[in-house]
């Protein structure tokens, strides 16, 4: 009897069904950027999209989406980043670099256009898959790195400004120097910060070093640590220009404590894969700041917010209690780490007149998981003392 099985197609050799209609789209777009965006002609190409017929159609897209991001300056380019986002997803890093330049993503990063900034960093983002992807970075598009730490703390757009924390700090977990083991708790192989009753606690997912040249390139490199504590500091040297465009350098007070926030919530992240680079001296570039403290975490714990800030020194509040979370927990490091914590937290509490932090540190066993109480009150009775 014949055999009359009825043969699958494959689809991912198949013309893309409306991709015709959608170039002729992005055309007029092209030639009138005026013209009315149609989603419905971007969804309907973005729900075709597979891992592997994306690279065949990578090259016919991706200039135009690119291009226009920088001229569809009075529309929601919503429809243009999602189409992207699913179009590069399968795309490694490496692969990608012949369509998306260096340089043109230099030019994205530096857009005042959030959607290319967003478009900047997912590419960016890519590198966190290998370390040998996070060398080629460093190696050779250091520039991106810098652009990619200011927009970090330097963002008027929030949605910019989270993408590129979860960028610096997922490539910075890639390159950690330090063997971070794995825990029953990862998914898929990626970290996460978990929250419980009144705390984070950091889970880790490395099961070999990193080089440690993205933690160099950040940490010990002055223009990227000036990068930081420029947008950081309420008081900034006159002397200090280079971390701002022009005319940037007077930011309002209100811009600068967002930055303190979102410095104050990635430190902890970092701390628990590696505290040395954090507390490394510094001294000329922090006293040109006028600070007394040469290391940016010291920096940052006990100098950089305005004991008057009532907001502020909850954030800062919030800082602490994470950090002494995420050390307790992070038992790979050398000891070295918990007493510099310990010295750290009990020099905040010293500063502290009204005595909110010492309360908020005694009183996290209260705010935890019942499995955890005792082991923290343990460890906050000697970080307390």
């Amino acid at each position: 009897m014949a055999d009359r099985t009825v043969p699958v197609p494959d689809t991912d050799t198949l013309p893309i069904t409306g991709l015709p209609h959608l170039l002729t789209h992005l055309d007029a777009l092209d030639s009138d950027p005026s013209t009315p965006i149609q989603p419905k002609l971007f969804d309907d190409v973005e729900l075709q999209l597979t891992d592997a017929n994306s690279p065949r159609i990578l090259p016919t897209l991706l200039p135009r989406l690119t291009s226009l991001l920088f001229t569809l300056t009075t529309q929601d380019p919503s429809p243009l980043l999602s189409l992207l986002t699913k179009l590069l997803s399968p795309i490694p890093f490496q692969s990608i670099l012949p369509h998306a330049t260096p340089s043109a993503l230099l030019v994205a990063l530096r857009s005042p256009l959030p959607g290319a900034n967003i478009l900047a960093l997912s590419i960016i983002h890519k590198a966190a898959a290998s370390t040998e992807d996070v060398s080629i970075l460093v190696e050779e598009m250091a520039d991106l790195v810098g652009e990619t730490v200011t927009l970090w703390v330097g963002s008027r757009d929030t949605g910019v400004a989270e993408k590129a924390a979860k960028v610096l700090g997922e490539l910075l977990e890639m390159d950690c120097p330090t063997v971070v083991p794995r825990t029953s708790t990862e998914t898929n192989g990626t970290s996460h910060f978990l929250t419980t009753s009144s705390t984070r606690r950091h889970l880790y997912r490395l099961e070999t070093a990193g080089q440690g040249l993205l933690w160099r390139l950040i940490f010990q490199n002055p223009d990227n640590l000036t990068r930081i504590i420029a947008n950081c500091s309420l008081r900034l040297p006159s002397a200090v220009t280079s971390a701002f465009p022009p005319g940037a350098e007077a930011r309002p007070e209100r811009d600068i404590t967002i930055s303190q926030g979102r410095l104050l919530r990635l430190l902890p992240r970092l701390v628990a894969l590696d505290i040395k680079p954090l507390f490394a001296d510094h001294s000329p570039l922090f006293q040109s700041f006028n600070a007394t403290n040469n290391n940016l975490l010291s920096w940052a714990a006990l100098e950089m917010v305005d004991p008057s800030d009532v907001l502020m020194q909850l954030t800062l509040i919030d800082f602490f209690e994470t950090l002494v979370s995420i050390t307790r927990v992070s038992s790979h490091q050398p000891p070295i780490k918990d007493e510099f914590v310990k010295g750290l937290v009990r020099l905040a509490m010293g500063k502290d007149e009204s005595g909110e932090l010492r309360r908020a540190m005694l009183s996290l066993p209260d705010r935890t998981i019942e499995s955890e109480v005792e082991d923290l009150r343990r460890y906050l009775s000697d970080v307390v003392g």
